[in-house]
């Protein structure tokens, strides 16, 4: 989900014309919209939580908002660019639909009326179909050809969220993966340093993410990066 917000936020500043579409089947719009704020604010918002009385960034946020406060100029600067893209629906963040069904006709039917550049779907796992299947694995399967076929039909690029199992970064450790490694076009893994792994342990609350290609269909498999994350604001750099 961290990824799919900080690339939601990116591709939202980057293309200043397009849509982009945000549908969780696992947290409410309110909170996925904190999360984003707090990526969006990219300052360090720990010297306002004695004040408050929290101890992160999206207790601050939520009790910041909620309480109706408006004093801190960071947050502030921030939530005027959050509201420019939700108030303009450059940004659409659904929590209302659980079927892939669902999803594809509310994306058909949002695309026909306005286009959009990319749908997110957080996540693929949490995802349920009106079609009775034999098992989980195969339920995935499923839903993993809708989405390849709506996909088709629109001309989308479309970003869906996985889990891996705990055995790693690689395809084959994709949980109840069904068809996804053959439907999707490009597959990219990411994963988070342990904590006995940190080799600064000075900077609390940073961490490093490998970020490696698993697949390309139309490029090289393999090449990898190495990307900085704020646990705290979950902005990744």
């Amino acid at each position: 989900s961290t990824l799919m917000f900080n690339l939601c936020l990116n591709m939202a500043e980057k293309y200043p014309d397009d849509r982009f579409l945000y549908f969780s089947f696992e947290e409410e719009t309110v909170y996925i919209l904190l999360k984003l704020l707090g990526i969006l604010s990219e300052t360090d918002l720990s010297e306002y939580y004695s004040r408050y009385n929290v101890k992160t960034d999206f207790d601050l946020l939520g009790t910041y908002i909620r309480e109706g406060h408006t004093d801190i100029p960071e947050i502030e600067n921030r939530r005027e660019i959050l509201a420019a893209y939700i108030d303009t629906g450059r940004i659409k963040v659904e929590d209302r639909f659980t079927t892939v069904e669902q999803v594809a006709e509310v994306v058909r039917h949002l695309h026909a009326k306005n286009p959009v550049r990319a749908v997110y779907l957080d996540y693929l796992q949490k995802i349920g179909t009106t079609k009775k299947t034999q098992d989980k694995r195969t339920e995935v399967g499923h839903i993993s050809n809708e989405i390849l076929k709506l996909a088709k039909e629109t001309g989308l690029a479309i970003i869906a969220g996985s889990q891996f199992n705990r055995e790693g970064n690689s395809l084959s450790n994709l949980k109840e993966s069904g068809d996804l490694e053959q439907d999707a076009n490009l597959v990219i893994g990411i994963e988070k340093e342990k904590d006995e792994e940190k080799k600064d342990k000075s900077a609390a609350g940073f961490y490093k993410l490998e970020v490696k290609i698993l697949k390309s269909r139309d490029g090289k498999s393999g090449d990898h990066d190495v990307l900085d994350w704020h646990m705290n604001s979950r902005k990744i750099s």
